[in-house]
């Protein structure tokens, strides 16, 4: 779609990862937000996760040059978003106004990408015209106007910033998928086309690696075998569209299964399918649609030649990915908490390391497979954008509405509040000056930084908790 890595970031990263505006809601209109509560903490703790183990980790892995403007843009918005909720936590109370400006702010963020991209497109295309036009001396310079000759003079910094990000982009993730390709093109010749289509169904949902058994250690082979039933139904219900797989990984008869199993698990992983329309219930309707779709697409497409509609799938895949890692992470708190009531931890220090893990598992995971794609920068944005979009819009939604309905809102400050703001503010101001000074380099020594960071955070925080650390903030 020829979108940048930072607007593709802005929509779907940030949309797949972040479903703390829609909890908001539902915890207001279920009461906890009468206090700032639980939700807030979520969220602040959230940032400085993201933005200290999953950050570093990145750079850890994956050491790049990271954009300038882009990211000091973020960092810029992120520490102004931590001032402006720190200002209505202090007032302990939520007007209407305060809670549309929450909304306001992500919306002029929102604007000033876009727009941004906008002008750095027009003028690269210009000065790229301009250049086009003097090196075929189609104008001569003594033609030009005088603002045509002082854009020119820019030419070459222009030129060289796209340049420079373009060909760092690709050089970063030709590196990282060197390895996977070499040994794609060392696998011989393909046997696809001697293969029958039940064939290839059959090898494609096998969710232990045969073809490579033999080598495997005994404890490789275990772990093959242990996670194989989650694999299985992973294959079966997201499609993958893969560009760098013959013809884009489509196989008929599994893509036509993915296309009824995929929204059907959605259904019911979201508990969606259990409600009724009138007398009907939700899940028969969409079992119907998706059976309906299923056949469609395997009735109007051929075993060798992918259809036009096959890239379709690729958002029918996410779409079921992000359920799978909501699904995943849920169970994940369950099982946590599970823990915590057999083994009496406390449910503070319970929600400040294994649940407040659990909960930002799905950011974990995401930022560092993109990266290891080899779009760290896409990555690293994810880390500003994430937190960002859960602080504005999950503070902002949720209180409008609920300011618009029953009035302003009364709030509770806390030392933890304080402890988790100043750590963010601490960690986002820190990260500005290191990876400024550095000129933008996310190196392993930054990451090792961010991870000591977080380390110390936990442990005051939960000294904090614990009231081992007091003071006085009324």
């Amino acid at each position: 779609m020829r979108v940048s890595l930072t607007t593709q970031t802005l929509s779907t990263a940030v949309l797949a990862q972040d479903s703390c505006p829609l909890h908001s809601f539902v915890c207001l209109y279920g009461g906890c937000f009468y206090l700032w509560g639980l939700p807030s903490l979520q969220m602040i703790w959230a940032g400085v996760f993201v933005t200290t183990v999953v950050a570093g980790t990145i750079a850890i892995i994956c050491p790049f040059d990271c954009m300038q403007r882009p990211f000091l843009r973020d960092v810029i918005f992120f520490v102004a978003a931590l001032f402006y909720t720190f200002v209505v936590l202090w007032d302990k109370k939520i007007t209407k106004f305060e809670a549309i400006g929450f909304i306001i702010m992500y919306v002029v963020y929102v604007l000033v990408v876009v727009i941004g991209r906008f002008i750095y497109t027009r003028n690269k295309n210009r000065t790229t015209q301009l250049k086009n036009d003097n090196s075929s001396g189609v104008q001569n310079p003594s033609m030009l106007d005088e603002d045509a000759v002082n854009s020119s003079i820019q030419i070459p910094e222009t030129l060289d910033e796209d340049a420079l990000e373009s060909a760092e982009i690709e050089e970063e993730r030709q590196h990282l998928l060197h390895s996977h390709v070499h040994s794609h093109v060392e696998a011989g010749p393909d046997l696809s086309a001697v293969i029958s289509p039940w064939g290839r169904f059959f090898t494609a949902i096998n969710p232990i690696d045969t073809e490579n058994w033999s080598q495997m250690k005994i404890y490789k082979k275990v772990y093959e075998v242990f996670k194989s039933p989650i694999m299985f139904f992973l294959v079966i219900t997201i499609p993958v569209v893969d560009y760098e797989e013959e013809n884009h990984n489509w196989n008929r008869y599994l893509n036509a299964l993915q296309c009824f199993t995929g929204p059907v698990f959605c259904i019911f992983a979201t508990k969606v399918g259990f409600n009724m329309m009138g007398s009907f219930p939700v899940w028969a309707l969409v079992m119907l649609l998706a059976f309906c779709l299923a056949v469609l697409v395997f009735i109007t497409s051929k075993n060798d030649t992918r259809p036009k509609i096959h890239s379709a799938l690729a958002y029918l895949g996410f779409l079921v990915a992000v359920i799978w890692i909501y699904s995943i992470a849920n169970e994940i708190v369950n099982i946590l908490q599970t823990f915590g009531i057999a083994f009496s931890i406390s449910s503070a220090i319970l929600g400040l390391t294994f649940l407040a893990w659990g909960n930002s598992i799905g950011d974990f995971i995401a930022d560092i497979a993109m990266a290891r794609q080899g779009y760290p920068r896409m990555g690293i944005s994810a880390c500003f954008g994430g937190p960002l979009f859960n602080l504005l819009l999950g503070v902002g939604i949720p209180f409008t509405i609920g300011t618009i309905k029953n009035g302003d809102y009364q709030l509770k400050l806390t030392l933890e509040e304080l402890v988790l703001a100043a750590f963010l503010a601490f960690s986002l101001v820190t990260s500005l000056i290191i990876v400024t000074a550095s000129k933008f380099r996310m190196s392993r020594p930054y990451g090792l930084y961010l991870m000591i960071l977080y380390v110390v955070f936990l442990v005051v925080a939960i000294l904090t908790e614990t009231g081992t650390i007091k003071a006085d903030i009324n």
